[in-house]
């Protein structure tokens, strides 16, 4: 290792290290209730899924 890479290492040490040690630990977020519209829109889309496969079987059964 070169002398001139060094004074690169003394910085990177004194700039990261101390970050870590500041750091503060993961806090995990609050989960919120689901809106009614939310509520609404995952049954419509749903249903639309249910009748989509139902439309592909009566497709297939009939070749």
């Amino acid at each position: 290792m070169r002398l001139s890479a060094l004074p690169n290492l003394v910085f990177l040490a004194a700039t990261t290290v101390p970050g870590l040690a500041l750091a503060e630990g993961f806090e995990r977020p609050v989960p919120a209730a689901q809106s009614a519209t939310a509520e609404i829109s995952y049954a419509l889309a749903t249903l639309s899924f249910l009748v989509a496969l139902w439309l592909v079987h009566r497709l297939v059964q009939r070749k």
